[in-house]
């Protein structure tokens, strides 16, 4: 009998083993995806995206992620590739890489959840196992009286070794719900995060967009094209074949750069000089420099930062009125701020 019993403690020790080990089948590796050789350069978001999106569990938390990355990425894309610049852009980019962030968090998150089920039931499968070796040591008992004590023991054993191993369980099973948590909260301070950035940049927009059209006057022109926001200064606010600075144009500017420097303080700006076709090309192109740098300069006296402005000059090559009417010449000989959204 206790031949017999031994055999019994060894086999359900063994069905014990392989309940609680994990599987050591190895899956097939997923074969690369072929890429399509794209037509421009992909946004440095969507690169972070594309190397994580196939590879998300499916539940609904990460599918919604999914759809905002995704939304991100098409708005920033339908940008016309000039207008791919300024703080409004710049921002929107940065809010894209964020949401893939919270999209990677979003997948950790699925993940721990899908982690502590298989835990939970592994926690399931060694309880009935528990059960099973009492059952059959009772057994043993009932029939040979002798070898209690040596089954006894061996029950003992057998017990804390699955005891042992339910208390890690659990305590992996704390563990992961308190990462869950922590993914979760700070999931959610990012969306907040982000919210309050997006919601901060509209503000600021709305706001420069209101006090540069304060500005349009008999000598300054505001309008918007696929550039941006364009300020355009009729050349009557400089000394006549000069690039001096009327004070009427410093004033304006003045008030140009103190919005540029509290609201718009990240947009790039450029200064384009233009003249008529009245004089040598290499002449008006001279002037066109120079009265270009000239406003450039003044914005700087006033606080603009220099790595924002680029000034360039373009003499009478972009024409917008006729240069045969005194007053299409007019409206040729102008400085324009572009300031892009």
């Amino acid at each position: 009998m206790k031949i017999q019993a031994l055999t019994i403690l060894a086999c359900a020790a063994t069905l014990f083993a392989q309940a609680v080990s994990p599987s050591t089948k190895s899956r097939p590796s997923q074969g690369m995806n072929n890429t399509a050789s794209a037509q421009e350069e992909p946004l440095s978001c969507e690169v972070s995206f594309n190397a994580v999106k196939d590879a998300y569990p499916k539940d609904a938390a990460t599918n919604r992620a999914y759809a905002m990355v995704n939304a991100r990425i098409k708005a920033l894309k339908d940008v016309e590739k000039d207008s791919r610049t300024g703080a409004i852009y710049e921002a929107d980019l940065k809010n894209c890489e964020s949401s893939v962030e919270l999209f990677k968090i979003q997948q950790s998150n699925a993940a721990l959840r899908k982690s502590l089920d298989s835990l939970t039931q592994k926690n399931m499968a060694v309880q009935r196992e528990i059960f099973a070796v009492k059952d059959s040591l009772i057994e043993l008992w009932a029939g040979d009286a002798l070898s209690a004590k040596s089954i006894n023991a061996a029950l003992n054993s057998e017990r804390n070794r699955l005891e042992r191993l339910n208390q890690e369980t659990s305590e992996e099973q704390a563990r992961m719900a308190e990462e869950q948590a922590r993914l979760a909260a700070e999931l959610a301070q990012k969306e907040k995060a982000l919210a309050e950035k997006d919601s901060l940049l509209a503000k600021q927009k709305a706001e420069a967009d209101k006090k540069l059209e304060s500005l349009r006057s008999k000598t300054i022109s505001v309008y918007k094209d696929a550039r941006g926001t364009i300020l355009s200064m009729s050349d009557i606010l400089f000394e006549t074949g000069k690039a001096n600075l009327k004070e009427e144009l410093k004033l304006n500017l003045a008030e140009i750069a103190a919005i540029l420097k509290s609201l718009l303080s990240e947009s790039k700006i450029e200064i384009e000089g233009h003249t008529d076709n009245v004089g040598s090309a290499a002449t008006n192109q001279k002037l066109s420099e120079q009265r270009a740098n000239a406003v450039m300069q003044y914005l700087v006296e006033r606080g603009v930062e220099q790595k924002q402005l680029k000034a360039v000059g373009y003499g009478l090559t972009k024409p917008i009125a006729d240069n045969k009417t005194k007053e299409g010449k007019a409206k040729n000989r102008r400085v324009e701020l572009i300031i892009k959204d």
